[in-house]
């Protein structure tokens, strides 16, 4: 009898039971379409606040975000607890934003709604206050200058309340985190050069990239994909390639 139960637990030990309690009806990581929205409502945001084109002062040494598969796989597995509550357990240096909208049609996912919830937030932000302010933290992380990279993940679930209501949920992680007490949300802008580090974004005007191909958008967030990017050499290569092998 105690082997048996030393057996279960064993199992039990293996293979935890999930902590899902939820019916989800979006597991899946989002798709290229949904990860190139995302980054773009972000840079979009970052040129703006960058430009002065808000009731901010201009700002410089803000980086292009860039997307990370590492932070992406992070926030997907957040979003499919389906709880809209903060990751006590993030990693030193990792960011977090969650929004969330209700619908009683499933396939209804706002993308832009969810992303634009933060970014609202900059009518409330004063900028003759403190950097960190209440109720303006989803939008200061959104902008945050140092911020490089993003990754998100995204959920729909039954309302365990009503089983007519389905809920979206989205995660998004940053890294380097944004929100540090003691820091500013930018330098401003002293009408010299936008970045001392790295070169001026062709493609967000007021933002920093790595390169002049960054700079160009000439990359890509989903792996092995070719998709809306400008037609570079690798990606030349790679299509031929698979053309005279398939046809030839």
């Amino acid at each position: 009898m105690v082997i048996i139960i030393c057996y279960i637990l064993l199992l039990f030990y293996i293979f935890p039971p999930s902590e899902q309690k939820c019916e989800l009806r979006k597991k899946n990581p989002l798709d290229c379409r949904e990860i190139k929205q995302i980054l773009t409502l972000h840079n979009e945001a970052r040129s703006r606040v960058a430009l002065g084109q808000t009731m901010l002062p201009e700002g410089m040494d803000m980086w292009v975000l860039t997307w990370d598969e590492t932070l992406a796989r992070m926030a997907q597995e957040w979003a499919n607890n389906c709880i809209y509550q903060h990751n006590q357990d993030l990693p030193e240096g990792v960011g977090e934003n969650l929004s969330w909208q209700s619908s009683n049609d499933y396939s209804v996912i706002d993308i832009d709604y969810l992303v634009e919830l933060w970014y609202d937030e900059v009518e409330r932000y004063d900028p003759e206050g403190e950097p960190l302010q209440d109720g303006t933290r989803d939008f200061t992380q959104m902008v945050w200058a140092n911020t490089k990279y993003i990754g998100c993940g995204i959920s729909v679930y039954q309302d365990p309340e009503d089983e007519e209501i389905y809920k979206t949920l989205l995660v998004c992680y940053y890294r380097p985190a944004g929100n540090i007490k003691g820091e500013k949300l930018y330098v401003e802008f002293e009408h010299f050069s936008r970045c001392s580090r790295g070169v001026e974004s062709e493609q967000y005007k007021g933002l920093c990239a790595y390169n002049k191909e960054h700079s160009r958008g000439i990359y890509t967030p989903c792996t092995g994909s070719c998709e809306a990017l400008r037609p570079t050499t690798m990606c030349i290569v790679f299509l031929f390639y698979g053309y005279y092998n398939y046809y030839i």
